[in-house]
């Protein structure tokens, strides 16, 4: 008994394109995309990684910068708070601290002095 050829071809997200052909061609198409979603899924877990340590890092320097430079504490803080939530994937983000605003949407907005 001969076994048929087979092909099957499947459509990845990011325009990758794979396919198989021949006798294993299922099999060897499972591991195409069996490796396409482990890919996926370590980029997007490794991004929430990078986006706790920026947010780590903007709460430690608040609670641990030097007294004499709050400002410039505040500043970098916020910046990786915004870095934070921009990777994390946040369309909106808005936080009041001490003397000043901040929003970021689709596009940052500058610091405002808050009301």
């Amino acid at each position: 008994m001969e076994q048929s050829k087979s092909a099957c071809e499947q459509a990845l997200t990011g325009g990758f394109k794979g396919s198989a052909e021949g006798i294993e061609a299922m099999a060897i198409q499972e591991r195409i995309v069996a490796n396409h979603l482990r890919t996926v899924t370590i980029q997007s877990v490794s991004a929430y990684v990078v986006s706790a340590i920026f947010g780590a890092l903007a709460f430690i320097l608040i609670m641990y910068g030097p007294a004499d430079k709050k400002l410039a504490t505040s500043i970098f803080s916020a910046a990786f708070l915004l870095l934070a939530a921009g990777i994390a994937g946040f369309a909106q983000f808005k936080a009041r601290t001490l003397g000043m605003s901040i929003e970021a949407q689709d596009r940052a907005k500058l610091a405002t002095p808050a009301e």
